[in-house]
């Protein structure tokens, strides 16, 4: 079993990060390696660290943490060729493509794991037409944003379903209804209304 403890010339240290001895059963050896300044954190860090290595023992060699931290571009490729298999139109692949990206580059997500659904509905709730992207352009549409919207959540779902990620961080996502008006000015400002998940 994990244990936690601090050199002696730490004892008194409360920045002195602890050292976390574990059973690697992996290669069936004890390992020390180093935690937080937390001794609760890094306890739990080193019954992390026993319990993967018991399930890479077993077979289990692929877990959803490190899944979930691999650069996002290799999740993504994967997601868009699993799409690919089932809807070989290039035009739409481009598309949803595009969509997913824009969305992961405007809240920065450099793995699977930075996607949130706060950071989400925020930029869904900003986003604007290509052309008047900078300053001043006008809200794309609320019918485009939920293609936006659907095109996202398809791939954190997919994500889930692979073992990418312990769980969809976009479950809750809600679709705004498209009202009359937006459908005759798709360019104007429209309310984000509280509708069922989908």
């Amino acid at each position: 079993m994990a244990s936690v403890s601090k050199r002696k010339c730490d004892q008194n240290n409360k920045q002195a990060k602890y050292l976390i001895s574990w059973y690697d059963a992996e290669v069936d050896r004890w390992r020390t390696t180093t935690g937080y300044t937390d001794k609760a954190l890094s306890l739990a860090q080193g019954q992390r660290l026993e319990i993967e290595s018991a399930k890479r023992r077993e077979g289990f060699t692929s877990n959803v943490r490190d899944e979930s931290l691999k650069p996002i571009e290799e999740p993504l490729a994967e997601y868009l060729t699993h799409i690919r298999t089932r809807n070989p139109d290039e035009n739409y692949l481009a598309q949803l493509e595009q969509r997913i990206r824009r969305i992961l580059t405007e809240i920065k997500a450099r793995r699977i794991l930075d996607i949130t659904l706060g950071k989400v509905e925020s930029v869904l709730l900003g986003l604007k037409s290509i052309r008047g992207f900078q300053e001043g352009g006008k809200l794309l549409s609320i019918t485009t944003r939920n293609e936006y919207a659907t095109s996202i959540t398809g791939f954190t779902r997919w994500a889930k379903a692979r073992r990418k990620l312990e769980y969809d961080p976009l479950e809750g996502l809600t679709k705004p209804e498209v009202g009359d008006d937006d459908r005759a000015h798709p360019g104007g400002r429209s309310r984000w209304m509280k509708c069922p998940r989908f």
